[in-house]
Order: structure tokens, then C-alpha cells, then sequence
């Protein structure tokens, strides 16, 4: 029995949700009312206007290609960098 899913990204996320709903599976309210929790990435904006409201991993691509360009052109070495992704819980998960 599935009761948490993952998704690539928030688009695929939403569409899973649409799958439930359809399904009749989905209900409307917090995340302890949901059958399935599911949780996106990306943080897309219609995620926080589809009901439930999509929960989601914030990742901020900007700084992402700072600190990569940075770690190509300095050459460090492997490290372990903080890239700042954020767990962002809303009523889907």
C-alpha cells in the first residue's frame, strides 16, 4: 500500500493529485485528511492554488548556478555544498 509519493517536479505532482481526485481518493483539507501524501519540487505557483495546496521542496535555482560556475571555475575539489532546499509542507503532504 502506497501512502507517500515523490514526484520529478511540482508539475508532476499536480498531476498525480488530478489522478486521485478522479479517482475519488482526494479530499478536500490538511494533509492528515489525505489518503497519499504528495510532495513536489519546484515550488511552482499553482501549487499553492490547486486544492489541497501542494506540498514541495524550494530550490533556488539562482544560487544553484552561482555556486556550480563558482565550483567549475575554482576548481576546488570535491566538497559538500549547501545548496538552501527547503521543505515547504502545505495540505497535500
Amino acid at each position: 500500500e502506497v501512502d507517500a509519493v515523490f514526484a520529478a517536479n511540482d508539475a508532476h505532482a499536480i498531476g498525480f493529485l488530478s489522478g486521485l481526485r478522479a479517482a475519488g481518493l482526494l479530499r478536500n483539507g490538511p494533509a492528515t485528511e489525505q489518503p497519499v501524501a504528495v510532495i513536489g519540487l519546484g515550488d511552482l505557483e499553482m501549487g499553492r492554488l490547486i486544492a489541497p495546496s501542494l506540498s514541495t521542496i524550494r530550490v533556488h535555482g539562482d544560487a544553484i548556478g552561482r555556486t556550480a560556475a563558482k565550483l567549475i571555475l575554482t576548481r576546488d575539489g570535491p566538497r559538500h555544498v549547501d545548496l538552501g532546499f527547503e521543505l515547504v509542507l502545505r495540505d497535500s503532504g
